[in-house]
């Protein structure tokens, strides 16, 4: 049973969907900010699901046919998920603000050029090196700048640089593990990643300098009037869950781990935050 609904949550992409959410939400509680309207959580539920779906779909179906029959059965589901949560992406992006919407645009376009192919076997993401950073780079567009913009948070821009510096450098952490995850698949296809070119040793080292350096960034955030404390307890919190998780990585764990844990630690920020919230009432 619990095999099941894992994979479920795993393989409709609703799980990490949902932590796009999460993320969203911490970067407005950092930002002491209102709290997100209907549109941007349906945009990026929405939309994260449907990159998701797309990203297996094209990769495994326009790349790796022969990988059809490894994959979770849910898989025959993924059009109707490209369809559907297509439509409503779209449909939450007119109901962005302005703003939201540029910032939905870049978010979508980088999304879309991680996805597709440029060659009959090739993606950009698959270009020696690069799939970790664009990984980060549209992870922290769209949890970072895109709520900011869409609330119209007027921060100035060396203090949003830096939310999107601490939020790229941690998702470069929590990506670390599915590089390795994916080490056979990724070798077969000659996509070059830093487990491949530095060894799995290396990169918990760079994952947890990756999470150091993040946690540096907050707490100089945290002199600023324009971040909220509480929160930054939340994101400290789960820099230091992120890295025991890191380190208890090996490439034989259950896609469990990788796929509900690890993921699942991008709902940590939020949800600290909200304890520390209702201890301090």
């Amino acid at each position: 049973m619990i095999d099941r609904w894992g994979y479920a949550l795993i393989y409709s992409h609703v799980w990490v969907a949902g932590a796009a959410i999460a993320l969203c939400m911490q970067t407005l509680a950092l930002a002491d900010a209102s709290r997100p309207g209907l549109p941007l959580i349906l945009f990026v539920f929405a939309g994260t699901m449907t990159a998701y779906s797309l990203q297996r779909w094209v990769g495994i179906r326009v790349l790796s046919p022969q990988r059809l029959a490894q994959i979770h059965p849910l898989q025959r589901y993924w059009p109707w998920m490209i369809l559907f949560g297509g439509l409503a992406a779209f449909y939450a992006f007119l109901g962005l603000s302005s703003s939201g919407r540029i910032v939905g645009m870049v978010a979508g376009l980088l999304s879309v050029a991680y996805i597709l192919p440029i060659s009959r076997h090739q993606r950009i993401r698959d270009i020696p090196g690069l799939k970790i950073f664009l990984i980060s780079i549209v992870w922290a567009t769209t949890t970072v700048l895109l709520p900011l913009a869409d609330a119209s948070q007027s921060l100035e821009w060396p203090t949003t640089a830096w939310h999107f510096l601490s939020r790229a450098l941690f998702i470069f952490a929590i990506t670390l593990p599915f590089d390795l995850r994916d080490l056979q698949s990724d070798s077969q296809h000659q996509t070059l990643t830093l487990p491949l070119l530095l060894g799995w040793p290396v990169c918990v080292r760079l994952g947890l300098l990756a999470l150091t350096l993040s946690m540096m960034i907050d707490l100089g955030l945290g002199g600023t009037a324009q971040t909220a404390w509480l929160p930054l307890v939340g994101n400290a919190v789960t820099w230091m869950c992120s890295g025991l998780l890191l380190v208890w990585t090996h490439k034989d764990r259950p896609e469990h781990y990788f796929g509900l844990l690890i993921d699942g630690v991008m709902y940590l920020p939020w949800l600290v935050t909200l304890l520390l919230y209702w201890i301090c009432q």
